[in-house]
């Protein structure tokens, strides 16, 4: 018995290793380009960007047949449901192509923010997404501000002060 607990320890640490080693951390965006427009068609109907404004987003970029989304999605749930009530809002953005595969994901998966295929043809190519899962983070005056390439206990971290320190930023208008 405890040489199999041993077993499973490794296998665990190895597998952790190489998820790890397919993470980049995090980068600021320099400039703080404005957000390029970018929507989803939800479970509960279109869900554009700009109706976030004022807010600090977290797009998720995603797919469902990719295991290193599946792996960070419990940490961008908890991310949701931890600085939600502050300000925070999250879309998620897969790049399936079948819609009803994003749907049984999100629905079996219990996600609670606006998810789902992007309505624009260019988002991907917009948001220069090219390694899933990418998260960028906007600020509350619609500024690129943060990109995070994969994901690990690690950069759950790192985002989760990202997101503090963009929630601390003034809002709009004061």
């Amino acid at each position: 018995m405890r040489k199999r607990i041993i077993e499973l320890s490794l296998i665990a640490c190895i597998i952790f290793l190489i998820y790890d080693s397919f993470t980049e951390n995090g980068n600021s965006i320099p400039n703080r380009p404005p957000a390029p427009s970018i929507a989803v068609k939800s479970l509960n109907g279109n869900i554009a960007l700009s109706e976030f404004k004022g807010k600090v987003v977290m797009i998720d970029f995603f797919a469902t047949w990719c295991l290193p989304c599946r792996i960070s999605l419990p940490g961008i749930i908890s991310l949701y449901h931890q600085y939600h009530k502050s300000g925070l809002e999250v879309m998620g953005v897969s790049l399936d192509s079948s819609s009803s595969a994003v749907t049984n994901f999100l629905q079996s998966n219990h996600v609670p923010y606006p998810a789902g295929i992007s309505i624009y043809s260019n988002s991907i190519a917009d948001y220069k997404v090219q390694t899933i899962p990418m998260v960028i983070l906007i600020d509350k005056k619609g500024r690129l501000r943060w990109r995070q390439e994969g994901f690990s206990p690690i950069e759950e971290r790192t985002l989760a002060s990202q997101i503090v320190a963009l929630l601390k930023e003034p809002d709009l208008g004061k």
